[in-house]
């Protein structure tokens, strides 16, 4: 049969089926439109979300002021926005993610819905408006920088940091003035002095980088390079005092005399206006900033409430004495260790997961150091913020 004589028979069949299925066409054509619109605002929200909440992070000035943050979030927001949104800034008591506890000071929650008008949709449910709903939340975190991006760091232009016996670091360590590093002193990462760099004994070093000379003798070894640069500077030590004795004024942990804390977990800004003790058998828990206006003792453990939080703990000492901060017995600390004005001693088997960062640093004891760069610091770097979810 001719294909053409055999089409034109079946012409009135083809109308009528095509007359049946062209709803069901046009349904499905309607359904995936309104679907799609579904999807590109929900996308439009969650980028709106997104933007907000990672501006606002990066302006959170502590727990309880939030002006700067809300103000920097929602102008974001609102470079996005088409003004039709029902829009939310809170801040958490608490996030956890997958085995995580974040410090929620640090966090800023960003919430965005609009109703958005449906056409084929409603043909099946009913329903012409649909609520859609982005959330995000992002964490202000401070990029180590100046001082605090090094494990030791002495600030003295006039006395050397002096690295000795048994004595390991990892991560970088600087001397505004010389650096000598002796016995079995080891330095995993780069040496840096703005004046001359001395090694001894059976010391090694990753790689040396010296304004001045560099002397090396005996055993002690260089795994990677030696270099003279002009780039070696002075570096300042920030003063971050005001801020965290307000901040601590504000959330009422102002003590006049030394708090005797014995096994205790501890949160936020603290200031101490009186010599602090921290006692051998004495766990102290805690994030935030530890200030005081006097001496520092610890021959009991600091450990960081949470030490996968990258805002940990920092003990901080105005003192301009010999013994600023002493630390001895057999002592572990997670954060910073910082005495801009005075001297760290350490005496015994100490551990500090983090740095080191001080006018003048002596040793005497065994000192470890694992520089994982804590920072909680007040604006102890550039700030940053990262979305959590």
């Amino acid at each position: 049969m001719n294909i053409f004589k055999y089409l034109k028979q079946k012409n009135g069949q083809m109308i009528v089926l095509f007359a049946l299925t062209l709803p069901i066409l046009l349904g499905m054509a309607g359904l995936a439109i309104d679907l799609g619109n579904l999807y590109y605002q929900k996308s439009y929200l969650q980028n709106m979300a997104d933007a907000g909440a990672a501006a606002g992070a990066m302006y959170i000035v502590s727990a309880t002021n939030h002006i700067e943050a809300e103000a920097e979030a929602q102008k974001y927001i609102n470079l996005n926005s088409k003004s039709d949104e029902s829009i939310t800034v809170t801040y958490p008591t608490t996030i956890k993610k997958t085995g995580t506890t974040y410090d929620p000071s640090t966090m800023i929650i960003v919430n965005v819905s609009k109703n958005v008008k449906t056409y084929f949709i409603q043909l099946l449910t009913g329903t012409n408006t649909y609520t859609i709903s982005a959330r995000a939340t992002a964490q202000m975190t401070n990029i180590p920088s100046g001082p605090f991006a090094y494990s030791l760091f002495s600030g003295s232009s006039t006395d050397p940091l002096t690295i000795s016996g048994n004595t390991h670091v990892t991560g970088n360590a600087h001397s505004n003035q010389n650096l000598e590093i002796s016995g079995n002193a080891s330095l995993l990462g780069n040496a840096e002095a703005v004046g001359n760099i001395t090694l001894g004994g059976s010391s090694s070093v990753t790689s040396v980088t010296a304004h001045g000379n560099i002397l090396i003798s005996g055993s002690s070894t260089v795994s990677s390079s030696t270099q003279n640069s002009s780039n070696v500077t002075n570096i300042p030590m920030p003063d971050f005092a005001n801020e965290i004795q307000t901040n601590a004024e504000a959330v009422g942990q102002s003590y006049t005399k030394d708090p005797k804390w014995k096994n205790s977990t501890l949160s936020g800004a603290i200031y101490v206006n009186d010599d602090v003790k921290i006692s051998s058998n004495n766990t102290i828990s805690s994030t935030g900033q530890l200030l005081v206006n006097g001496t520092i003792t610890i021959s009991g453990n600091l450990t960081a409430a949470d030490n996968t939080n990258q805002q940990q703990l920092a003990i901080y000492s105005l003192s301009n004495a010999n013994d600023a901060i002493t630390i001895s017995g057999n002592t572990t600390i997670d954060g910073i260790i910082y005495a801009p004005k005075g001297n760290v001693k350490i005496t015994g088997n100490v551990t500090v997961n983090g740095s080191i960062v001080a006018k003048t640093i002596s040793i005497s004891g065994h000192l470890t150091v694992n520089g994982t760069n804590p920072i909680s610091v007040p604006t102890s770097g550039k700030k940053s913020s990262s979305l959590i979810e």
